[in-house]
């Protein structure tokens, strides 16, 4: 038997590698890489529901993946950015959820339904006392930041929706935070 199938394909395979690679379009959206504070973190939904019940009022990095629960409504500030707020279930009892907020000036969400699958990575904060900026979450804690981000000193993050990544399509700048203090990992 002959070799020239496997000597031909192994150049083909080598070129769409480097064309992934190089090129966002053909790269897997189902499997990115959540950072915080330089290192890589893994979902950890129980992380997450442990740091919602404790009440810690913390900006602290998060990755957590489950299935939309409850869809509210739309909120535009203001300077007109409109983000989207859904639920996803991260663990097996009631109030074992997260809200997610997506801003929608990094790129529009599909049509979301329940029981879509989500990854969302960004920064986590328990919100069960209002924070200065509108209600408490009536999910208890949020993720936030899940988008590419535009401050220098702030890892990006994102949400993945049924295997399609959002929140990159942005340009980011090369700029300082406005709060200048990038979350705790």
């Amino acid at each position: 038997m002959s070799n020239t199938w496997n000597t031909n394909l192994i150049p083909s395979i080598l070129a769409l590698t480097l064309l992934a690679s190089l090129n966002p379009a053909f790269a897997s959206a189902a499997d990115p890489t959540c950072i915080g504070v330089g290192a890589a973190i893994p979902i950890d939904n129980a992380r997450a529901l442990e740091l919602k019940n404790s009440n810690s009022g913390a900006a602290i990095r998060a990755n957590v993946a489950g299935k939309i629960d409850r869809i509210f409504n739309v909120q535009c500030n203001s300077k007109g950015t409109c983000h989207d707020h859904f639920e996803i279930k991260l663990g097996p009892n009631d109030k074992d959820v997260l809200e997610v907020v997506y801003s929608n000036d990094f790129g529009d969400l599909p049509k979301l339904q329940v029981g879509d699958d989500v990854q969302a990575c960004g920064d986590f904060i328990n919100t069960s006392a209002p924070p200065k900026a509108g209600p408490a979450s009536p999910s208890g804690a949020i993720i936030h930041w899940v988008h590419k981000s535009t401050c220098m000193d702030h890892e990006t993050g994102f949400v993945s929706v049924n295997g399609t990544l959002f929140g990159q399509d942005k340009d980011r700048k090369n700029q300082a935070c406005k709060k200048g203090v990038a979350p705790r990992e």
